[in-house]
């Protein structure tokens, strides 16, 4: 079992749901992009805090542990997955 330690998710899953964000920030996933690579999101705090256009985080490392800050605002975010989607058609 001691090979795990080292591992974020078998650390994760050793903890009852509630003490995840110990080991992880809450984020509500906001994008998923269709083949599951990556999602996207903004963190739990911004909402209770009432934050209008929060900043976006991307998952990062090919987990749903660790995300990285990816756009400064909801808003920026949204215009950048829809241009994109527009030049996909």
């Amino acid at each position: 079992m001691s090979k795990y330690t080292d591992d974020e998710y078998f650390s994760l899953w050793q903890l009852p749901v509630e003490k995840w964000s110990s080991i992880t920030e809450n984020y509500i996933i906001l994008w998923s992009e269709n083949q599951g690579v990556w999602t996207a999101g903004y963190l739990l705090k911004d909402l209770q805090a009432e934050n209008p256009n929060p900043p976006i985080y991307i998952s990062a490392n090919d987990d749903l542990i660790t995300y990285v800050k990816c756009v400064d605002n909801i808003e920026l975010f949204l215009k950048i997955m829809f241009e994109e989607a527009k030049n996909e058609m």
